[in-house]
């Protein structure tokens, strides 16, 4: 049976954005999962912002390129919480030498596309798939988010494989949008540049 407190998953959670997401969530009253590559450490700032606020905290080391880990990330976070009604795609990366896209190697572009784009497509396909099978019947409309970036727009050469990660995750948010119309699973991408949601 689902807690009274929405549970939320949000990615790369141990830092910066991610890491003011998943505290925003908390006050705003939900119970809050966030992964990192990052091991997990006692005197966890993120934790300790989440639990000030009176919600439960679980923190996942996860590699979200790792396709594998998506299901039981997904089923762990369900079991510990009661159910998974936010998911907030924030983990991206960027390949830490910029260069002439001429100069763009598959080891870069496989990366970069592997966390920012096919581990967020996979992850969100993972967690949509949960929430549908497993409706809350109380009118509560979930959601996914995906944190986008002006570099969805604006063409950088010496980034292209970002660029084209976060062009791609776009296209991925208007697809579940349209999929999951029906399922009342709100869709949609936020760009902090903007600070307006698409």
């Amino acid at each position: 049976m689902l807690e009274s407190r929405p549970v939320a998953l949000v990615t790369g959670g141990r830092r910066g954005i991610g890491a003011a997401i998943a505290v925003e969530l908390a006050a705003t009253g939900c119970n809050v999962a966030y992964t990192d590559l990052l091991p997990a450490k006692d005197d966890d700032p993120v934790r300790a912002g989440i639990e000030a606020t009176g919600g439960r905290a679980l923190y996942v080391e996860s590699d979200l390129a790792d396709l594998d880990a998506h299901r039981p990330l997904v089923e762990s976070v369900a079991d510990w919480g009661g159910g998974l009604d936010v998911l907030v795609n924030n983990a991206g990366i960027v390949w830490p030498r910029r260069g002439d896209m001429l100069a763009t190697t598959p080891e870069a572009f496989d990366r970069v596309i592997g966390v920012n784009l096919r581990g967020t497509f996979f992850l969100s396909q993972r967690a949509a798939a949960w929430m549908v099978a497993h409706p809350r019947g109380d009118g509560f409309r979930r959601s996914i988010v995906s944190i986008g970036s002006v570099s969805a727009e604006m063409a950088t050469p010496e980034r292209s494989e970002y660029c084209i990660s976060k062009s791609g995750l776009a296209m991925v948010t208007k697809l579940l949008a349209l999929r999951l119309a029906d399922e009342s699973v709100s869709v949609l991408r936020f760009d902090p540049a903007s600070f307006a949601p698409t």
